[in-house]
This record gives structure tokens, C-alpha cells and sequence, in this order.
């Protein structure tokens, strides 16, 4: 089921915009991410400890929402240059911008 299957087709961009709080929430959990991937890497967890199966742990369940995540503000700066090739002086910069937004 696709993600945006409650926003209409013709919404304004800014429908389905993301509030500050949950963006905020997913930047901490995608940065922890990060962090745990760096941990579990290191020679002192490495080795096979307790740590090294709870961070395991925590990566597993951290990894679809900070790659959800990823690829949202991926799909964002897209639309964001689509928008902007709307504004181009060149018609056919127009036109490959009004295409990108109708995909």
C-alpha cells in the first residue's frame, strides 16, 4: 500500500507535508542510526559482546525507518526541483518540470 494513499492526487505539495515534531523525532531516530552503525564497527563491540547483540538489535529495528526516512527527503529535494524547473525560463525546463510532477 502506498504511503501517500490518503493524501488526493491533486493536494497542494504542502498537504503532504511532514510536522516539525515528527520530522524532528525521525532526524534523532536516523541519526542514532548512524551512531549504532558506527558502534557496532568498532573493535570494542565487535567482539561478540552483550552490547554487540543490543545494538544489533537496535540497528535492525532503527534500519526500515531511517531508510524510509532517507528516501522521503530524497523524494522532498525532487519535488523541490521540480517545482523549481516550473519557474525556468526555458520552455522545455518547464515542460520536463511540469512531467516530473505529474509522475
Amino acid at each position: 500500500m502506498s504511503q501517500t494513499a490518503d493524501i488526493p492526487e491533486n493536494a497542494a505539495p504542502e498537504a503532504a507535508a511532514m510536522k516539525d515534531s515528527i520530522r524532528q523525532r525521525l532526524q534523532k531516530l536516523a541519526e542514532r542510526f548512524e551512531e549504532v552503525g558506527r558502534l557496532l564497527a568498532t573493535d570494542e563491540v565487535a567482539g561478540g559482546s552483550s552490547q554487540f547483540r543490543e545494538l544489533s538489535v537496535e540497528y535492525a529495528r532503527l534500519q526500515p525507518l531511517a531508510e524510509s526516512f532517507d528516501r522521503y527527503r530524497d523524494l522532498e529535494r525532487d519535488l523541490a526541483a521540480a517545482h523549481d524547473l516550473e519557474d525556468d525560463p526555458d520552455a522545455g525546463m518547464r515542460t520536463l518540470g511540469e512531467e516530473e510532477l505529474g509522475r
